[in-house]
């Protein structure tokens, strides 16, 4: 296993960080200026740009071996997994933000509709969701359900408590955005020395005990609360962001098999996603009726267990403690085929 491309993952990662840096506070203004519809569309000319870029910058794929026509192409794509997957999380969140008057039609169609897409992936040649690599790299699942913890809460932190900020306290939108700005700036701070280190191990338990901390911080809020003390939790979430992306992605790189990292990579959004899609489920659901200070309270004692969880995730993992060996092994037990 080659020395992970630590400068290369800080660089994505301070990317994506500064992309979320600039989007609390101009999705605010947008939302003041012209409305919320406003937010989804400036998304077309801010993606004709990356395609304009992508067409000038990005140099051409070298030349295959023999052509390969739209045919072959699409049967690399697991179109039944995707649509599968888009059915059964549907439903998942039909059925959550239903609560608390929950439809169990559509709680079971949930349950055989995610069934259903694991045996399909189990059988697909080139899965959406690569089960069969979840299922055999223990190491490997671990990490994406550490970053799906800790995203979890950032998130909420990022969207749930910028309802309560406009809702309870009666801030503007881009007000509430330029409050939350220290969480992503924050995060890109702590992405640069960790990732020209190649640190794994001791990032990873900081973004579980940040995370845990914060959540303690959100349960002692009020409408009263310091602004002062607002601020202090959103840093303490951008630690966690920060680390927590930093330190799990660095690790991806050495438990994943070497000619699986785009899957593997490819994994690692998709269970940060997961993230997200659970922390807006959560703040649809406590929030259902009207959005108050015990409803922030209910979310920060989830949040408080999910971090336990992370933090658990974190310490009592071996395969941090040494995960280039722990990778060894794991080579050494995977099968070779010719």
């Amino acid at each position: 296993m080659e020395k992970p491309p630590g400068a290369v993952l800080g660089g994505l990662q301070i990317a994506g960080l500064a992309t979320a840096a600039l989007g609390l506070p101009v999705g605010g203004i947008l939302v003041q200026a012209l409305g919320w519809r406003s937010v989804f569309f400036v998304n077309v000319p801010v993606a004709l740009v990356a395609l304009a870029a992508a067409l000038i910058w990005i140099p051409r794929d070298p030349a295959q071996r023999g052509p390969r026509n739209a045919g072959e192409v699409v049967s690399r794509i697991d179109l039944t997994g995707i649509i599968g997957f888009a059915v059964a999380m549907t439903a998942l969140l039909a059925f959550l933000f239903a609560i608390p008057h929950p439809n169990w039609v559509i709680a079971a169609a949930a349950v055989v509709l995610f069934a259903s897409l694991v045996l399909w992936e189990l059988r697909a040649k080139h899965p959406f969701v690569d089960v069969r690599l979840l299922v055999r790299n223990a190491a490997l699942t671990r990490t994406y359900l550490r970053f799906a913890l800790v995203g979890l809460c950032v998130y909420i932190v990022l969207y749930g408590i910028t309802q309560w900020l406009e809702a309870a306290r009666g801030m503007p939108a881009l007000t509430a955005g330029l409050l939350l700005l220290p969480t992503s700036l924050i995060s890109g701070i702590v992405v640069v020395p960790i990732s020209r280190r190649n640190l794994i191990r001791g990032p990873i338990i900081a973004a579980a005990v940040a995370s845990l901390v914060g959540s303690v911080g959100v349960l002692l809020l009020n409408s009263h609360t310091s602004i002062v003390w607002i601020v202090a939790i959103t840093l303490l979430f951008g630690v966690a962001l920060g680390a927590g992306a930093s330190g799990n992605q660095i690790a991806l790189y050495t438990q994943a098999p070497p000619d699986q990292l785009g899957v593997a990579a490819g994994l690692f959004r998709t269970f940060g996603y997961i993230g997200s899609i659970a922390s807006s489920a959560i703040t649809g659901i406590v929030f259902h009726s009207q959005v108050s200070d015990t409803g922030v309270h209910t979310i920060a004692l989830i949040m408080i267990s999910v971090s336990a969880a992370a933090l658990a995730l974190s310490v009592f993992d071996r395969a941090l403690r040494n995960p280039r060996q722990a990778t060894t092994q794991h080579d050494e037990k995977e099968p070779h085929h010719a």
